[in-house]
């Protein structure tokens, strides 16, 4: 428990943003970005941070990281700046894999289906696409829908978005993937 006046550097870093707990598979793992775009995963201890003051390597670098259903990978955009596209990662480093092509620009905020299956994330400047989140470099699918911000319903048929920006008024709204539909 953090008592109030009492505040430490846990991370060592300036700057964490997009903290993600890992829910399925090994619990306990915190993933985040540092002001660096470099990603961290670390353990937790009981699901509180602990007293260990270490700070761990980089796995890669990009952002915002996102877990899987089953706690075995991360999804993030990276590298920023480049043209970012969607990838996938193990919390320890290994099996990076790009998973799409680069036919939407840059690519930002992805966010596994409960099943784990797809990938939805959204243009910086465009629609609301998914991707499969196995293999690598697939042809991302569009919903046709300009959007941001986009997290997937517990059905998986479902995405809530927000459409900040782009042509509707500013709000939340759902695209149903089965009936192609938007709703708020």
């Amino acid at each position: 428990m953090i008592e109030l006046g009492k505040v430490r550097k846990w991370t060592g870093y300036a700057i964490v943003v997009f903290p993600a707990i890992a829910s399925g598979g090994p619990t306990g793992r915190l993933a985040y970005q540092v002001d660096s775009g470099a990603i961290h995963v670390r353990s937790l201890n009981n699901g509180i941070l602990g007293s260990d003051s270490t700070v761990p390597s980089p796995i890669t670098a990009g952002g915002p990281p996102q877990w899987s259903p089953d706690g075995a990978y991360l999804t993030f955009s990276g590298p920023p700046g480049s043209g970012s596209r969607i990838n996938v990662v193990r919390p320890d480093g290994s099996d990076f894999r790009t998973v799409t092509n680069g036919s939407v620009g840059d690519q930002v905020e992805p966010d596994f289906s409960p099943d784990g299956s797809l990938i939805v994330f959204h243009g910086v400047v465009g629609n609301i696409h998914t991707v499969s989140s196995v293999g690598t470099n697939n042809a991302p699918t569009n919903t046709g829908v300009p959007g941001g911000h986009t997290r997937w319903s517990p059905t998986c048929n479902r995405i809530v978005f927000s459409n900040w920006g782009f042509t509707y008024d500013s709000d939340m709204f759902v695209r149903d993937l089965d009936t192609s539909t938007t709703f708020q």
